[in-house]
């Protein structure tokens, strides 16, 4: 029942039928509280659509149903759904969360930043985005990001350097 209300809920989705997604997903949970997958992609979709209460409390409920490092990804997006309601206190903790639970994870390293920079972190905020670049030395976006940063600080040659 579990791995078809995934695909299920992932096909209603992909679709564009959020809400029949939510009520399968919802359904699931309902016959079994406890199924963690289920949690995390109803927060998922609660994210996607700007419902970052809901998504805080599945991400939650998946937290404290079980701890496993490959649960990383709901820490970051538990902060992810703190940030979007305004809690970035929160979001930078559950983001050095994830990162402490897989401290490869560029997605968080990122999210950190971007957090970091919303809290006037500067500093923080670049060593997060310097992280990213080193695990991901791809990533466009951190450059750019980073770029922004070392401007504001003053720093015009480390800008330039970044926006290269």
């Amino acid at each position: 029942m579990s791995f078809r209300s995934d695909n299920t809920a992932s096909a209603y989705e992909a679709n564009g039928e959020v809400g029949k997604a939510i009520h399968e997903l919802q359904d699931a949970i309902h016959i079994n509280p406890n199924y963690v997958d289920a949690h995390r992609k109803l927060g998922e979709i609660y994210i996607d659509q700007q419902i970052p209460q809901e998504a805080i409390e599945e991400f939650k409920t998946a937290l404290s149903i079980k701890i496993n490092p490959r649960y990383a990804d709901v820490h970051n997006n538990l902060g992810v759904a703190y940030e979007m309601a305004g809690e970035i206190e929160k979001a930078i903790s559950c983001y050095g969360e994830a990162i402490k639970i897989n401290p490869r994870y560029a997605k968080a390293h990122f999210n950190l930043g971007l957090a970091y920079d919303k809290a006037g972190y500067t500093k923080e905020a670049i060593k997060s985005y310097e992280e990213v670049i080193r695990l991901n030395p791809k990533s466009s976006v951190t450059y750019c990001n980073l770029g922004f940063l070392y401007k504001d600080l003053g720093d015009s040659q480390k800008a330039i350097e970044s926006f290269k």
